[in-house]
C-alpha cells in the first residue's frame, strides 16, 4: 500500500481527481469547488464537495446545532442533591435553590435560609411541586422563601405551619399559611379541629388549600373575601356547613367535589355552579336551582346519589352532564337531561339514582284485611301520599302502615312506582296476630289484673 507522508494525501488525491477531469470534463467543474489551490500550483487542501454558498451555509448550520446542543445542557433537568434531610435543585446561575423532597421520616422540618454545595451558597427561594411528604407534620417556612408551587402540599398531612420570623412573604393564622397578600395558600390537613375561621382582611383562598382536611365540619368566611380557586375545599368529607359570602366573584372548578357531609347546598354568590362543584357529594338530597343561577357546568353534580328532589326554573341553562349519573325520566318514561329539565319538579327514593316528573302519578294499594279502612287506594303527588288512611284497631283507629319489607311509611316516604302498604297484621309473612291485638290482650290481661286486686283488698277488708 503507498503511503503520504504528512500533507501528500490531498495532493495524491487531487492528482487523482484532475487526472479524471481531463478523460471526463464535465467533471472539471466539480474540481473548481473541491480544492483551494496555492498560486505555486500545488494544493493547500481539501474541502467537502460544496460551492461557497453552501459552505457558508452548512458552517451556520453547525454553529447553529452547537448552540442548540448548549441550550439543551442548560435547560436539562438538574440531578437534585441532598442536604441535611432536604433534595434541593440548584440554580447555578441564580445561586437559588429550590426544595423538592424532604426526609419523610423527620417529623418536622425547617427550610434554612442557605444551603451549601462545595464552596458554592445558595438562597433557598422556592417548594416544589410534591415537595412535603405526608409524614412530615409540622414545618417551618425558612427566610428567603419567596415562591410556593400550588401542588406543593398535595402529599401533606401536616398539623400546622409555621415561619420564620425573617421572612415577609408569609404569615401563619390558626395553623394555617397565609401570603402576604392576603391569600390563605394552605390548611394544615392533619389538624383535628373542627371549625376553622378565615383571617379577616384574607382576599383569596388558593386552589386547594382545604383539599383532605377531612376533620373541618365548618368554615367561616370573611366579607373581604372575593375569590376562591380550583378544588379548594376537595375531599373535605365532614364538611357540612360553608356558606360563601356575598363578596366573592370568581369561584373555581370542583371547589366542593366529594364533601360527602354537605346535605344541603351552601350559598352560593356566584350566578353560574361550574365544573365538577359538587361532584361526588353523596349526602346532597334535595337540589333547588332558582333565579339567581343562570347556568350549571359539566359535571357539576355527577355521582350525587342521594339526591331526591330536583328543581331547576326556567331560564337556567343546564349542561348534559350535569347530573351524570342520575337517571331522570319524564311522564312518558324517557331520560331527560341538560336543559330539558328546566321548569320541571323531578323526585325519587334517594336510592336507585332515579328521579320522576312530578306530573307521574302512582297508585297505592292499602290491604288491611277485615278492618274497616277510610281508604284502600291513593294517587300520588310528586311521589308522595298526602295523607295517610285510619282503619279500625281494637280501642281505636290506626294509620301505622308498613312496605311489604316491614318499613313503616310516612308521608314522606318517596314511591317510585306502583306499589301495595299493609297493615302489621297483613304483611306477607307476618303472624296470624298482629301487634295490635298483642297491645290490646296486654291491655285486657292488664285490666283482669287490676280487677283481681281490688277484689283482693276487699276481702281483707
Amino acid at each position: 500500500m503507498k503511503r503520504f507522508p504528512p500533507g501528500r494525501a490531498a495532493l495524491a488525491s487531487s492528482e487523482r481527481v484532475l487526472a479524471n477531469a481531463e478523460t471526463f470534463p464535465e467533471a472539471s467543474v466539480m474540481t473548481e469547488t473541491l480544492f483551494i489551490t496555492r498560486t505555486d500550483g500545488g494544493f493547500r487542501g481539501i474541502l467537502p464537495m460544496m460551492t461557497r454558498g453552501t459552505i457558508i451555509a452548512f458552517s451556520a448550520a453547525v454553529l447553529a446545532a452547537l448552540a442548540f446542543v448548549a441550550v439543551l445542557s442548560d435547560s436539562s433537568e438538574a440531578v437534585p442533591i441532598d442536604i441535611d434531610g432536604g433534595q434541593y435543585e440548584l440554580d447555578s446561575v441564580e445561586h437559588e435553590a429550590t426544595l423538592v423532597a424532604v426526609d419523610a421520616f423527620l417529623g418536622d422540618f425547617y427550610i434554612p435560609a442557605l444551603v451549601l454545595d462545595g464552596t458554592d451558597t445558595y438562597r433557598v427561594t422556592a417548594i416544589g411541586p410534591g415537595a412535603i411528604p405526608r409524614n412530615l407534620y409540622e414545618l417551618v417556612i425558612g427566610q428567603n422563601i419567596e415562591e410556593i408551587d400550588e401542588d406543593a402540599f398535595v402529599n401533606a398531612n401536616l398539623v400546622e405551619f409555621s415561619v420564620d420570623p425573617d421572612n415577609e412573604n408569609y404569615e401563619v393564622h390558626l395553623d394555617a399559611l397565609y401570603t402576604a397578600d392576603w391569600t390563605l395558600l394552605a390548611y394544615p390537613v392533619g389538624n383535628t379541629r373542627s371549625e376553622y375561621s378565615v383571617m379577616d382582611e384574607t382576599v383569596a383562598i388558593a386552589p386547594k388549600a382545604f383539599q383532605f382536611a377531612d376533620s373541618l365540619t365548618s368554615i367561616e368566611f370573611p366579607e373581604s373575601l372575593t375569590q376562591i380557586g380550583d378544588y379548594a375545599f376537595r375531599n373535605c368529607a365532614a364538611l357540612t356547613d360553608a356558606d360563601l359570602p356575598e363578596s366573592v366573584t370568581d369561584v373555581g372548578v370542583g371547589i366542593f367535589s366529594n364533601c360527602h357531609s354537605l346535605t344541603k347546598l351552601p350559598k352560593m354568590p356566584s350566578s353560574v355552579i361550574y365544573d365538577s362543584t359538587f361532584s361526588g357529594c353523596i349526602g346532597l338530597k334535595e337540589i333547588v336551582i332558582d333565579e339567581s343561577i343562570v347556568a350549571v357546568g359539566p359535571s357539576a353534580f355527577a355521582n350525587c346519589k342521594a339526591i331526591s328532589y330536583l328543581s331547576v326554573h326556567e331560564g337556567c341553562t343546564v349542561d348534559d352532564t350535569a347530573f351524570q349519573g342520575l337517571t331522570v325520566l319524564d311522564p312518558s318514561g324517557n331520560p331527560v337531561t341538560g336543559s330539558a329539565l328546566r321548569g320541571n319538579l323531578y323526585y325519587g327514593s334517594g336510592i336507585d339514582k332515579k328521579l320522576y316528573d312530578s306530573t307521574t302519578g302512582f297508585t297505592i294499594h292499602f290491604s288491611a284485611g277485615v278492618r274497616e279502612c277510610s281508604s284502600t287506594i291513593m294517587t300520588t303527588v310528586g311521589g308522595k301520599l298526602p295523607s295517610l288512611p285510619t282503619y279500625t284497631g281494637l280501642f281505636w283507629d290506626l294509620d301505622t302502615w308498613y312496605l311489604k319489607d316491614g318499613t313503616q311509611i310516612t308521608t314522606e316516604t318517596v314511591f317510585t312506582s306502583d306499589d301495595t302498604v299493609y297493615t302489621s297484621g297483613e304483611l306477607p309473612d307476618a303472624d296470624p296476630l298482629d301487634d295490635n291485638l298483642i297491645i290490646g290482650g296486654v291491655v285486657i290481661a292488664l285490666m283482669v289484673g287490676f280487677v283481681i286486686c281490688i277484689i283482693a283488698m276487699a276481702k281483707r277488708f
